[in-house]
């Protein structure tokens, strides 16, 4: 099994969308959204992978989460641990999304594979989460 995220933000419209799918081989087995106003596409990218993780723990195996994001991504496999380490601060600055960073955190863990994947290149999964983020 695998989920793909995604979130997005439209300034102009003051809104944007996070979105999981779960599939299963190539079948749809689990999918979820939600909007949300005042916020970024960064902050609605770690939504989604935040309700991803949720989604991995009760499947209570191991799972690969797959994000556009690479933020999301090099931040999960990378950044968090030393951002962590460092009171949740990036040099001396208080880390922007901290509070879905520590989120994430809670949910870490090594059964959980997260990898990137490109964007808008056509991979069917990724763009129909992509499709659920469109507000």
């Amino acid at each position: 099994m695998r989920l793909y995220t995604d979130g997005g933000y439209s300034t102009p419209r003051g809104i944007g969308a996070w979105a999981y799918v779960l599939v299963d081989g190539n079948e749809l087995v689990k999918s979820d959204s939600g909007i949300k106003k005042d916020s970024t596409s960064n902050q609605l990218e770690l939504q989604a992978m935040i309700e991803a993780l949720k989604v991995a723990h009760e499947l209570g195996q191991p799972i690969t989460i797959y994000s556009d994001s690479q933020y999301v991504v090099k931040g999960y496999n990378i950044w968090m641990k030393n951002w962590k380490s460092q009171g949740w601060k990036r040099g001396n600055k208080p880390l922007k999304n901290q509070e879905y960073w520590k989120q994430i955190d809670k949910l870490y863990s090594k059964e959980i594979s997260v990898k990137w994947v490109k964007g808008h290149n056509g991979n069917k999964w990724n763009e129909y989460v992509d499709s659920l983020t469109k507000v």
